[in-house]
């Protein structure tokens, strides 16, 4: 059983990803300025950041849970992911019937359209809604089937790996390494190879292409680097490892930004600078402690409402769209935790204490 003391800083971490995610967003989409200092501090990319504090924690709840079976860990994850989703995508769907897209949403391809959105096929983005917005009604969602296949994944790798005796150590390195080069290097592979669309217009490339790419497994050494600190937790506990992972990070970022290194090299040791950090961080013992987690409803609202403010103001540029852009993300996010997120914890709790 391995346990973390309830009072750290993860929450935190979980926030600064999710408003690199939307500041980054509202800028590119909404075309507003971001404060030189603001860009500074969310030099960090929040997508690499989740996969990695996911492969730490999801670990880290299937070790605990693994005993009590799949029931257990599997209720805990649906229980976080699926009712804020579904919640988000009723509102999109919602949204595309009041503003200017009703026919379709209304008809039996855009009801299967919102049950994909609430599903694991996310990446359905259908010719009628192209002209919506950015053309993308909520284009974060791609990395929920992402998610979701890796928890999977894991325990099915995790119990190959504990039955395997003879060479266990020796094996899992060649594992590891083995998964973060794999994983890596179709990732760039893919980049080269898929022409991705602006929203309205689609991304270009073999289907089957297309279709891995938006699978875990270019992003499975994201997730590896976070499950295997979860071998230097069990050794070192949460104190040392925190310190041992933000001087590791620190010294792959100075060594990643001062260091000519192939474009391969350096994709590998900033993701493993990234995940190093930000774990090591959310590892630190704190009394802070935040009031409401309202990382994931950021991730779930904010590009419906840029694509509403787009849809609504058009090409107006007047500040208040910024405003708006903030406002109704946050009262959402807020709503989200408060109304769906927290109670559906909470109740899947009681039921399998």
């Amino acid at each position: 059983m391995l346990r973390l003391n309830r009072n750290n800083l993860f929450d935190f971490v979980r926030l600064y990803a999710a408003l690199q995610v939307f500041i980054h967003h509202g800028a590119i989409h909404l075309n507003f300025p971001i404060l030189l200092v603001l860009d500074n501090f969310l030099i960090f990319p929040g997508v690499p950041i989740f996969f990695a504090l996911s492969g730490f924690l999801v670990t880290i709840s299937w070790i605990n849970r693994s005993k009590e079976g799949w029931q257990s860990y599997a209720s805990s994850r649906i229980a976080r992911i699926f009712p804020g989703l579904w919640a988000s995508v009723l509102f999109c769907w919602i949204l595309t019937i009041f503003f200017g897209e009703a026919k379709f949403s209304l008809s039996l391809k855009g009801i299967g359209w919102l049950i994909m959105q609430g599903s694991i096929f996310q990446y359905y983005n259908p010719l009628e809604l192209r002209d919506f917005g950015v053309g993308v009604v909520n284009g974060s969602l791609w990395t929920i089937p992402v998610e979701l296949e890796f928890y999977v994944l894991l325990p099915i790798l995790l119990t190959f790996l504990i039955s395997i005796k003879k060479y266990k150590k020796l094996f899992f390195a060649f594992f590891f390494l083995f998964i973060v080069f794999m994983s890596f290097g179709i990732e760039e592979f893919l980049n080269k190879s898929i022409q991705f669309g602006d929203g309205i217009t689609p991304s270009k490339g073999p289907l089957f292409l297309k279709l891995i790419n938006t699978s875990v497994i270019p992003y499975l050494g994201q997730f590896a680097f976070g499950a295997s600190f979860v071998l230097l937790l069990k050794k070192f506990g949460q104190n040392k490892t925190s310190n041992l992972l933000v001087i590791l990070g620190g010294s792959l970022a100075l060594l990643v930004n001062n260091v000519e290194l192939s474009v391969y090299a350096y994709k590998i040791l900033n993701n493993l600078s990234i995940a190093a950090i930000f774990v090591g961080i959310g590892l630190i013992r704190t009394v802070l402690k935040l009031s409401m987690d309202i990382s994931y409803g950021i991730y779930l609202y904010h590009m419906p409402i840029a694509n509403l403010l787009i849809v609504v103001f058009k090409d107006n540029k007047d500040p208040q769209i910024i405003i708006l852009y903030f406002l109704i993300t946050m009262i959402l996010s807020i709503i989200s935790w408060t109304i769906v997120e927290k109670p559906n914890i909470l109740r899947n709790q009681r039921i399998l204490t």
